[in-house]
């Protein structure tokens, strides 16, 4: 009969080795072997497993100790054959018990949280505009390609996770997530803070001295607001609720703030110099 892998020699261990030194030597072994990391041997890691789950229970010890004491089944000291270990009741042991619960045991003691799977993290980049509608995007993980919704509002630096996806666990329950970091690529119009959405408006002196309407374009919507008189260069106006949305609180907006840039005239004829001074004149006799 063939004897059947020796968990001590797999482990670098023996039958006076503490029961703390064969935990130590489990962990540094599986975490030398788990698939995940670069020397990653699954066969291997199995077996490392196997052998730690054989010497860290004291009753399969026991028997394994027995039947490599005693190769044809007879009890130490003699006696009964009939009274010893079959040749396969080890293997049988195993075999007759729950395999989920067997399998959790032995690789979820290892070296990772308790067979969990470390969290992943990466970074999707996306426009300023898919921030402000929403998309949803292809993203490829390994071999396979999900889809990753991302809802309208989404600011850069925000993380999405994803259950199970990062990396694998021994069990698929026991897989880490994948955490997304959303990196917003800068748009020429607009930028964002915690006041609002910026941008900025040039308009003309005239509109800045009497005061009037204008329209801006914010994406796809047109936004009508009011120029008070006597706007000065570099203000800036407050729209409530028509800037950037708010993150998963559908039909709510961040405030609107316009920058406004006043255009002085640089060709003017001699009857405009003519009125501009008349009114000049008239200002300074106040």
């Amino acid at each position: 009969m063939e004897m059947m892998n020796d968990p001590y020699k797999i482990l670098g261990v023996d039958k006076s080795t503490p029961a703390a030194d064969i935990k130590k030597a489990y962990r540094k072994l599986a975490k030398k072997y788990h698939p995940d990391t670069t020397s990653g041997n699954e066969e291997k890691f199995k077996s490392i497993a196997d052998a730690y789950e054989t010497l860290s229970s004291p009753q399969k010890k026991a028997i394994f100790d027995q039947r490599q004491n005693n190769p044809f089944g007879h009890p130490q000291g003699g006696g009964n054959p009939q009274s010893g270990f079959s040749e396969n009741m080890f293997e049988d042991l195993l075999r007759n018990q729950n395999f989920s619960g067997a399998f959790n045991r032995r690789y979820g003691n290892s070296a990772f949280s308790g067979g969990k799977g470390m969290n992943t993290t990466g970074v999707l980049r996306i426009s300023f505009a898919d921030a402000y509608y929403g998309i949803t995007r292809d993203v490829s993980i390994g071999m396979k390609t999900i889809k990753v919704d991302i809802t309208a509002g989404i600011r850069h630096g925000q993380k999405i996770r994803l259950k199970g996806l990062g990396q694998r666990g021994v069990t698929e329950d026991l897989n880490g997530d994948l955490i997304l970091v959303i990196e917003v690529v800068n748009d020429k119009d607009f930028f964002l803070d915690n006041q609002g959405l910026h941008t900025i408006k040039t308009i003309s002196l005239f509109d800045a001295l009497l005061g009037g309407k204008d329209t801006i374009k914010c994406f796809d919507r047109n936004i009508t607001f009011t120029i008070p008189p006597g706007t000065p260069n570099g203000k800036i106006l407050r729209i409530k609720s028509k800037g950037f949305p708010v993150y998963k609180h559908h039909n709510k907006f961040s405030d609107l703030l316009i920058s406004i840039i006043v255009d002085i005239p640089k060709f003017l004829d001699s009857e405009d110099h003519k009125l501009i001074q008349q009114i000049k004149d008239k200002y300074n006799e106040r």
